[in-house]
């Protein structure tokens, strides 16, 4: 790890319980994905599709502090910020639950109005206001994901990289830690074993 960045592979897994478990070994970690049918009903894999499923595994690996969910009822939102992309594959979302919540998809064109959400994905089209965006919610403990070449180094948590049909994720686990959210223990052992 160099800078606090982590490049990772997340594929999909066996379902337990509704949400994906994840894979105990490296080699399971490095094999092609299976169809992502437990999250998205086409078996085609978009792109769009490959995105979903990455913010959903992204949500059952990382750790949020207690007071982002004050009631326990309260529900596992996952929010987009201006153009969404994502449409229908992160729509299938909302009938999965993260950390036993039912999740829900909030679509905003201003970035105040996702400080509540759990993660948030600022799509290309807002990426000549990146700087900004990240700087709003720096502080918050608020997973933010994008694909801006700079996401990570402009303080933003999590990179999204499509490389030949398989989406690999850039970590920056110091802006994680300032924004006080945690990834669950099994997924750093896996991640430092392939870190650059």
């Amino acid at each position: 790890m160099r800078n606090g960045l982590l490049l990772v592979l997340l594929v999909a897994s066996p379902t337990r319980g509704g949400e994906p478990t994840l894979p105990s070994t490296l080699e399971a970690w490095l094999k092609p994905p299976p169809l992502l049918k437990p999250v998205v009903q086409n078996p085609v894999r978009s792109e769009a599709e490959l995105r979903a499923y990455h913010l959903y595994a992204l949500a059952l690996v990382s750790d949020w502090p207690q007071e982002v969910f004050p009631d326990p009822k309260a529900v596992f939102l996952i929010g987009v910020l201006g153009q969404d992309t994502l449409g229908p594959a992160l729509e299938a979302l909302e009938s999965r639950t993260a950390h036993g919540r039912p999740i829900k998809i909030v679509r905003s064109r201003d970035v105040m109005d996702l400080l509540r959400c759990q993660v948030v994905y600022i799509p290309p089209s807002e990426d000549q206001d990146l700087l900004p965006i990240l700087r709003a919610l720096r502080g918050h403990p608020v997973l933010t994901t994008g694909e801006h070449e700079s996401h990570t180094q402009l303080g933003g948590i999590v990179r999204l990289i499509l490389v030949e049909g398989s989406l690999r994720m850039e970590v920056n686990v110091r802006a994680a830690q300032e924004a006080r959210l945690g990834f669950r223990s099994q997924f750093l052992k896996m991640v430092t074993r392939v870190a650059y």
